[in-house]
């Protein structure tokens, strides 16, 4: 009886061991699985906008209330948002100023015929709706990207 007992709780514990050993692989499986997703998702954060390809960056000036969309190429490499804004405003023969300031990158004052601090508004950008706390010539845009100019005060209005 006693070596019936002993192997019943044998066959408890190696019932236990299979199953917290099938629970530990099933959590590895699961975490390997949502890290591939975070690092080798192919899909953008944000869909492409309407009336763009996913290779291409669309532009949108808006000066109060004025609102023009041009869409450019494919992001070259080197390219960074300003000299896609430069290429934009070029095509489309809009007067377009700047400054730089070494060491900091360059700041866009003028697009179109309005300049930098005229009724206290000034140009920002935005890309996919968040407004960048880098400058244009620092921010890489990726196809898909949609990079918003406003010509609005510090406050965002």
């Amino acid at each position: 009886m006693h070596e019936f007992r002993t192997f019943e709780s044998m066959k408890q514990i190696t019932k236990r061991i299979i199953v917290f050993g099938a629970a530990a692989v099933a959590i590895v499986i699961f975490a390997l699985w949502s890290a591939s997703l975070r690092f080798n998702n192919s899909t953008p954060a944000n869909p492409t906008p309407f009336g763009t390809t996913s290779s291409s960056v669309e532009f949108i000036i808006n000066s109060s209330g004025t609102i023009n969309k041009y869409i450019t190429g494919i992001p070259q490499p080197g390219e960074n948002s300003f000299t896609l804004l430069q290429e934009v405003l070029a095509s489309n023969s809009i007067p377009f100023g700047y400054k730089s300031y070494p060491g900091m990158g360059n700041l866009v004052t003028q697009i179109g015929n309005i300049k930098n601090g005229a009724d206290s508004r000034y140009w920002q950008y935005f890309v996919n709706g968040n407004y960048m706390t880098v400058g244009a010539d620092t921010y890489i845009p990726h196809p898909g990207d949609t990079i918003e100019w406003e010509f609005i005060s510090s406050s965002g209005q």
